[in-house]
Order: C-alpha cells, then structure tokens, then sequence
C-alpha cells in the first residue's frame, strides 16, 4: 500500500468499526490521491502512524496497518467514495470561488457603450 506522486493505492471508507478497533475499508488505485478503481476490501486494524522530514522540505508518513482478513468490495461503499471524493470535495472546495465570482459586480470598464 503505497503512492508516489498521488499515484498508487490506499485504503478509504473505512466503516464497520467493531469494539476490537477494527474497520473495514475499502484498497483504491489512486491518481492525484483521488480514487479512481476499487480493488479490494479487508478489515483490518489502523495502527500508528509515523512522519519523517522530506528531502526538500516536505514530509513522508507512514501508517501501519493488521489485515485481519478480506471481504467483498461493496457497492454501497464504492459509489459513497465517488461521491465524497468527486462530488462533495470539489463542491465545497471550489463552490465558494464561483459564488463569488456570480456576485461580484462588473467592473466599470467592461460595460459595452451606450449602457447605463
């Protein structure tokens, strides 16, 4: 479970969680960090996770994960990933630029000849 650039797999949607703190979740191709196909789904344990300085200023982190075991991908989870990732993240991050740009008075300049 990797990526490098964005692109690789990770675990999303982890959901089903049991009192021995284990969930299921749901293993994504990625590009861009954006899930694109689902490959598989386990349930399994999300332990520590660790940081390290990068070699040009960033940072790398690592999470340790204990498969407990596998289980069949579920559509339910797969299109509620979709939508929280293509729908619902875009939304919420780029909504707010084009209100404003709806509401933004025009500049004085642009106003065609002839106009009030």
């Amino acid at each position: 479970m990797s990526t490098w650039n964005g692109i690789g797999t990770k675990y999303l949607g982890f959901s089903h969680r049991r009192p021995d703190g284990s969930h299921h979740a749901t293993e994504w191709f990625v590009i861009s960090y954006m899930p694109v196909v689902p490959l598989r789904r386990y349930r399994l344990v999300v332990g520590p996770t660790e940081y390290a300085p990068g070699a040009v200023g960033g940072s790398t982190s690592t999470t340790a994960y204990r498969v407990l075991g596998r289980s069949t991908v579920r559509v339910r989870d797969v299109l509620a990933t979709y939508l929280i990732w293509w729908v619902a993240g875009p939304a919420l991050t780029l909504g707010p630029f084009f209100l404003m740009a709806r509401v933004a008075p025009e500049p004085a300049g642009d106003r065609p000849s002839g106009a009030a």
